[in-house]
């Protein structure tokens, strides 16, 4: 809520997407920075001092440090685009919808994939691999040929590639 512009914190849903569009962006790290939550300003609140949006905070950052190896790989050189089949195509800045980052990885590459429109998006990636898998949600999704996968509004997914 920091200086009272915001009426709440990120869900965990919004603060994964945020995170997760920086390294897509080609950001090379995450520094969070939360408000003290010091008073008298009464519109001045921490994270800390909201349980869920703290617990939102250590969730993504434990998510990515999980891949962390991976996240510090070299970005692969294949030209990597995502074809909308169903859904919006761009979001509300008249970007595509999803926006993706191939990394070379430690234990085969490592895709991540987040879509930024308001609506759920079916899309198609012409990447493809012997085995793939998406790393949180453990499930694995064929991709001989490329491979089509579902995602909702804000909705991250990585891969395994292999």
């Amino acid at each position: 809520k920091g200086w009272g512009g915001w009426a709440r914190f990120p869900t965990l849903k919004e603060l994964r997407a945020m995170a997760y569009i920086s390294i897509v962006a080609g950001g090379h790290g995450l520094t969070w920075y939360t408000y003290a939550s010091a008073r008298p300003s009464p519109n001045n609140f921490g994270a800390a001092e909201d349980p869920q949006g703290w617990a939102n905070l250590a969730s993504v950052t434990r998510e990515l440090a999980s891949i962390q190896d991976d996240l510090a790989s070299r970005t692969s050189r294949s030209l990597l685009k995502a074809t909308v089949l169903n859904g919006p195509k761009h979001d509300v800045f008249g970007n595509g919808s999803i926006h993706a980052i191939l990394k070379e990885g430690v234990d085969g590459r490592l895709l991540i994939a987040v879509n930024t429109a308001p609506e759920s998006v079916k899309a198609q990636f012409s990447l493809s691999g012997v085995e793939c898998q998406e790393v949180f949600q453990k499930r694995s999704v064929k991709c001989m040929n490329g491979f089509i996968d579902d995602f909702d509004a804000d909705e991250v997914h990585v891969y395994r590639i292999r």
